[in-house]
């Protein structure tokens, strides 16, 4: 959900991963509250905050823990049965995905 919750959240709203940064100067609290809107309506849910990444970030790494969230989303999607590729490998901060990779 980008640019924050504006509705209530739908029961039967897909499950859902997020990852914001505590240094957000435009959102600073919108994966909070859209992480605690999707547990109120009972709807499964992973949030990931980090310290640092600044507002937008993206899969430049930047040498802050922010980098990973890609990875770890690519693993959350694993989990849940949405990624089954194993041919993956974390380097540093970055996910190397194999030619045969699909997401």
């Amino acid at each position: 959900m980008y640019g924050g919750l504006r509705t209530p959240v739908p029961a039967d709203a897909s499950p859902a991963f997020i990852a914001g940064v505590a240094d957000d100067e435009s959102q600073p609290n919108d994966p909070i509250l859209i992480y605690s809107a999707l547990r109120h309506a009972g709807v499964p849910a992973e949030l990931h905050l980090y310290e640092r990444g600044g507002h937008g970030f993206d899969l430049r790494p930047k040498e802050v823990t922010s980098d990973l969230w890609f990875s770890r989303f690519l693993k959350w999607m694993q989990m849940r049965g949405g990624y089954t590729n194993q041919k993956t490998r974390d380097i540093g901060s970055f996910l190397l995905l194999s030619d045969s990779a699909r997401l």
